[in-house]
């Protein structure tokens, strides 16, 4: 690939931006929250900038894609179209090997002074979150694509599994099928674990992905399953046994030893 020529385009599913990119990964909640539990003006008037504030960085951070042109209103799907394929390729092998966006931008910015590439100019951490936004679209689209093939995916299961990162525990899904002759066990999302976050938001945020990934996901899960370590609490265990309800033909699975004590926070 020539980096100063060529560049790439990508075709995303309009619920995946829409629903995944452009809502789940933007919540308002928090700071709506706030300003109701307090009367006085000048804390509304700060919970009203902050909501105005996060509007313009979500109109910002979504501006890479763009409704196909076929379809401009409801789009069916949406294009993005990277122009520099050698920035966006060295920001998405910086963010895979575990440094931040900011971090991302100093790097790539000494790499462009050190080798005297200016196509590598220009880069700071809101662009490299956009790109990032972007990776993880196409990645999801991919799923989705997979799912949706019936000839390859009849069935899929989803494992849960409670993780830290940098202090913060997460409740990863992993979504495991098979793919050309080989069983692939792919990250789906990580959801963070808050006090508010019972089974059943979680469960409602879970669906609300899977129906814009693959609205037909249900008839093909065939299983879901946990790990068994303490970790996992009530609401958690709650959460598997919820995906588990339909259909009646899916197993629910913990991978704990028989009769094992259910510890529920």
């Amino acid at each position: 690939m020539d980096p100063t020529s060529d560049t790439i385009e990508y075709t995303i599913n309009a619920p995946i931006v829409q629903t995944i990119i452009g809502e789940l990964f933007f919540n308002t909640d928090a700071i709506e929250a706030h300003s109701d539990d307090e009367e006085e003006e000048d804390v509304a008037s700060a919970a009203f900038h902050r909501i105005v504030k996060l509007a313009k960085q979500k109109k910002h951070a979504m501006l890479l894609f763009k409704p196909a042109e076929l379809a401009a209103e409801g789009a069916a799907s949406y294009t993005v179209t990277i122009k520099n394929p050698m920035r966006f390729h060295l920001v998405i092998d910086h963010i895979s090997a575990g440094i931040s966006f900011k971090q991302t931008a100093l790097a790539i910015g000494h790499a462009k002074n050190r080798a005297q590439l200016p196509k590598l100019a220009g880069i700071n951490d809101f662009i490299v979150g956009k790109f990032v936004r972007v990776q993880v679209a196409v990645a999801l689209q991919l799923i989705a694509d997979m799912l949706s093939n019936d000839d390859q995916v009849w069935a899929f299961s989803l494992a849960g599994d409670v993780s830290t990162h940098r202090g913060h525990s997460f409740f990863d899904i992993r979504i495991r099928l098979y793919w050309h002759g080989r069983l692939l066990n792919l990250h789906l999302f990580a959801l963070p674990m808050f006090d508010r976050h019972t089974a059943e938001n979680m469960f409602n945020i879970i669906a609300k992905l899977m129906d814009a990934l693959f609205p037909n996901w249900r008839a093909k899960l065939i299983g879901v399953s946990s790990d068994g370590e303490n970790t996992m609490t009530g609401s958690h265990r709650d959460l598997v046994t919820s995906l588990c309800r339909p259909p009646s033909t899916m197993s629910c699975a913990y991978d704990e030893p028989l009769g094992a004590p259910r510890k529920r926070a």
